[in-house]
């Protein structure tokens, strides 16, 4: 087959030279930083899913199956950077067809899977208890056929265009400009776009509303909002603004702006840059919206910063100690003294003892009648008045040595903590 280089290919024709180009360099570089964080974050999802035994319902394995398609997605834009870094700036598109297969097939991917989370969300909101009751093996399997039906079959209308032009050079970017370059109805595939990710709205917007009004029946029965409920309503919230509203935006742009983009700066690098940061923010939000909601997402997330070796490190350096021998001592003498349930017990027994035996020993030598003792102890009882009677002084008594043994113990328990944190 014959490559048909009459088309015009600027990009190609302003940069034919195999050198070193700052603008293919930084365009690539600064693409390639903007995704390292997504790249990051979505490994960092996909481990603690498979770490932590809580985190393994249908919905979390659905959100791993996206943060692996979005990874993937994320380092095909490793490829151009490398090329331009290497100063080999382009090559034939059927290389680039066999190298950018997975990432791509992974864009079309990630797409599907916001719906799919959607659905499997408006599942568990409507229908709770048939949902608990399905076979969960073979409900994520039938879930993981469907989502990648589209973009497999999407993926192959690029090969009548690679095989008709092997030899066309391209950066080959993660994105459907390079691979759908001569494929002739690009517009069914906008279209389409825009139904899938139209209908994931109307799914999370249908989500949203059944949370808002279980939330509101919570506050009309219980009085107070229901804090879960507020989490789960917060959460749905910023995936239809983040994930879905820059999937939605994504394609009314590619569809309905782009096309008013002809001079060749704008088409080179204003165009793809809209058209990348969008596809970028959508695939990096999941991990940042599931920090800020889920408690059971950021206590995983905070054990597994803590177990990379790193990371851990100078996570412990600044909330001070790096291991945990130097802290243990310091618990284990401070413990008792804090929680003196042992000394409240005891102390107002012998300080009660105490005081009894000096008001007796305050009586006179000579025998004392019952009577004239017990008047000489109430003349004697601190800070109470003489008619006041046996029970009630008793009762005043005990209370003020278990006082005055309480106010011991925090001076005993200040006097420790300061010895060990100074």
């Amino acid at each position: 087959m014959t490559d048909n280089y009459n088309i015009n290919n600027t990009l190609y024709t302003t940069h034919i030279s195999p050198q070193f180009y700052s603008d293919l360099f930084l365009t690539a570089f600064i693409r390639w930083i903007i995704c390292l964080p997504g790249i990051i974050n979505n490994l960092a999802l996909i481990c603690v899913t498979f770490r932590e035994k809580s985190l393994r319902g249908p919905c979390n394995l659905l959100l791993a199956l996206g943060a692996l398609f979005d990874f993937f997605y994320l380092s095909g834009f490793t490829i151009p950077f490398l090329l331009a870094l290497t100063t080999i700036n382009f090559i034939p598109l059927q290389t680039c067809f066999y190298i950018q297969a997975i990432p791509l097939i992974s864009l079309f991917a990630s797409v599907n899977t916001v719906l799919f989370v959607g659905i499997d969300r408006l599942l568990n909101v409507i229908l709770s208890l048939k949902y608990h009751s399905l076979n969960k093996p073979i409900y994520f399997t039938i879930v993981s056929c469907g989502i990648l039906v589209y973009p497999i079959y999407t993926f192959s209308l690029s090969i009548n265009g690679v095989w008709t032009h092997p030899n066309w050079l391209v950066i080959c970017t993660t994105t459907p400009s390079d691979l759908y370059t001569f494929y002739t109805n690009v517009t069914q595939l906008k279209t389409n776009g825009i139904y899938i990710n139209s209908a994931s709205f109307i799914c999370y917007m249908f989500v949203w509303y059944f949370v808002w009004r279980a939330k509101k029946q919570t506050e009309n029965i219980i009085g107070v909002a229901n804090n879960q409920n507020h989490r789960i309503f917060k959460s749905v919230l910023y995936i239809m603004f983040f994930v879905v509203g820059t999937w939605l935006s994504n394609t009314i742009y590619f569809t309905f702006i782009s096309f008013m983009f002809t001079d060749t700066f704008s088409t080179q690098y204003i165009a793809p840059s809209i058209n990348f940061l969008t596809c970028v923010i959508a695939s990096s939000s999941n991990v940042f919206i599931l920090f800020s909601c889920s408690s059971d997402y950021r206590r995983a997330f905070k054990r597994l910063a803590f177990d990379l070796p790193l990371l851990g490190k100078l996570i412990k350096g600044m909330y001070g100690g790096t291991t945990s021998n130097t802290v243990k001592p310091t618990v284990q003498s401070v413990k008792p003294i804090i929680h003196p349930k042992q000394n409240l017990m005891r102390n107002p027994i012998l300080e009660r003892s105490k005081r009894q035996f000096s008001f007796v020993k305050v009586a006179p030598q000579d025998a004392l009648s019952r009577k004239k003792r017990q008047f000489k102890l109430r003349k004697t009882a601190p800070n109470q008045e003489d008619v006041i009677s046996r029970k009630k002084r008793q009762f005043i008594l005990r209370a003020n040595s278990k006082r005055e043994a309480i106010h011991g113990d925090q001076a005993d328990s200040f006097h420790v903590l300061d010895k060990a944190f100074n």
